[in-house]
C-alpha cells in the first residue's frame, strides 16, 4: 500500500475535488468512482504526501479526527482502491481504441475501419480494400468527429439544446433518451432549437458553447465520407473541424439529463431535480466525448467535467410518456418559466 503514496498515486489515479465530494479515475483501467467528502480529502492527501506516516497526520487534520480514526479511514480508502473494477464496456458495435502505431483505431464489430492520428488531425481508412458506402462511412466519421475535436483541445457535449430567455438549455442523455425530441417539443413553444446532437464547448467555466458548430461537423463528415469512399487510400485532414470554434460563444444556463427509465406515464409535467457537484460531474462524464485513454487526456476530461458541474446548474429531468403529453408539458413549462 505504501506504493500508492505521492508520485505512484499520481501516476495511477486522477482526482477531482468538489464541494460535496469528488471523483477518482483509475488511469490504468479507465474505471472511476464517486467519493464522499472524507474519501475525497484522503485521496487528495495520498496525492500530495510522500509516506503513509505523514499521510495519517494530514488525514487527521483534514477530517478533524484522532490519528487512530484517521488510520482506519485511510486503510478503508486504500482497500476500496484495490477493489476498483474495470471500466464498463460502452454500448454498441463501435470500439475506439489505441493502435500499436501510436494512433487510434475505430473498430466495427471487431473489424478495423478508420485510423486516427495521435493529435486527431488526420483520418484514413484502416482496410482500404473493404468496400464501404458513403452512409456507412459517414456513420463511422460521426462516431469519431467529437473525439477528434477533443484531441484538438475542443471538448464536445453530446446533447440537443434550446434557446431560453436565460440562455441555452442543454438536454443530454444516452442515445434514444429523447434529447432531440424534447428540444423540438420546446422549439414549438418558442424556445428555438439550438442544436440536435453535438455542442462544442467554448468555455467550461462559465459554460458556453459555439453557435453553428454542429453544422460545421456535419459538413466535414459528409465531405470526408465522400473522399474516403471515392479514394480508399486518401488521408483526410481533420484540422478544418477547428472551424467549429468560429461561431459566437453562447452562454449555457442549465443542463438537463433525461432517461427513458424516468418517463412518467401518470404525470403530465416536466420535473427537473438539481444534482450536486459530484453527481453533476459524473453525469457530465457520460455526456462529454473522450478522445483517448492516455493519463493526460483523462485528467483533462475529468477537469472539464468538474469545471462544468461546478459552474452550471445540472438537473435530472423526468418527462411524461408520449409525444403529445411531452409537447403539452413543454408548453406549460415554458409558460410557467416565463411568468
Amino acid at each position: 500500500m505504501t506504493a500508492l503514496v505521492a508520485s505512484a498515486f499520481r501516476e495511477r489515479y486522477a482526482i477531482q475535488l468538489l464541494r460535496d465530494g469528488g471523483i477518482l479515475i483509475d488511469l490504468a483501467t479507465g474505471a472511476y468512482q464517486r467519493l464522499n467528502t472524507t474519501a475525497a480529502q484522503i485521496c487528495s492527501v495520498l496525492n500530495e504526501t510522500d509516506d503513509l506516516v505523514t499521510a495519517r497526520v494530514q488525514v487527521a487534520q483534514r477530517i478533524a479526527s484522532g490519528e487512530q480514526e484517521a488510520d482506519r479511514a485511510l486503510q478503508d480508502v486504500l482497500e476500496s482502491l484495490s477493489q476498483l473494477g474495470p471500466r464498463r464496456e460502452p454500448p454498441g458495435a463501435f470500439r475506439y481504441l489505441p493502435s500499436s502505431e501510436k494512433q487510434y483505431v475505430l473498430n466495427d464489430k471487431g473489424r478495423p475501419q478508420l485510423l486516427v492520428s495521435a493529435a486527431g488531425t488526420a483520418v484514413r481508412r484502416a482496410s482500404p480494400a473493404v468496400p464501404l458506402s458513403i452512409p456507412q462511412m459517414a456513420e463511422y466519421l460521426r462516431a469519431i468527429a467529437p473525439k477528434l475535436l477533443f484531441l484538438q483541445s475542443m471538448p464536445v457535449i453530446h446533447g440537443a439544446a434550446s434557446r431560453t430567455t436565460r440562455g441555452v438549455r442543454i438536454i443530454s442523455g444516452e442515445s434514444g433518451a429523447g434529447k432531440t425530441t424534447t428540444a423540438r417539443a420546446f422549439d414549438a413553444t418558442g424556445c428555438a432549437l439550438f442544436a440536435e446532437d453535438m455542442l462544442v464547448v467554448a468555455s467550461s467555466s462559465p459554460l458556453a458553447v459555439h453557435r453553428g458548430s454542429e453544422e460545421v461537423i456535419k459538413a466535414w463528415i459528409l465531405g470526408s465520407a465522400e473522399r474516403l469512399v471515392g479514394d480508399p487510400e486518401v488521408t483526410v485532414d481533420a484540422t478544418s473541424l477547428r472551424e467549429t470554434a468560429s461561431g459566437e460563444s453562447t452562454a449555457v444556463s442549465e443542463i438537463w439529463f433525461i432517461d427513458r427509465s424516468r418517463r412518467n406515464r401518470s404525470d403530465h409535467g416536466i420535473t427537473p431535480q438539481r444534482l450536486g457537484e459530484t453527481d453533476g460531474t459524473l453525469a457530465m462524464m457520460t455526456s462529454l466525448f473522450l478522445g483517448s485513454a492516455s493519463p493526460e487526456t483523462w485528467r483533462r476530461f475529468l477537469s472539464v467535467a468538474g469545471r462544468i458541474a461546478s459552474s452550471t446548474p445540472i438537473y435530472e429531468a423526468s418527462m411524461p410518456e408520449g409525444l403529445d403529453r411531452l409537447r403539452d408539458a413543454a408548453r406549460r413549462y415554458s409558460e410557467n418559466s416565463a411568468s
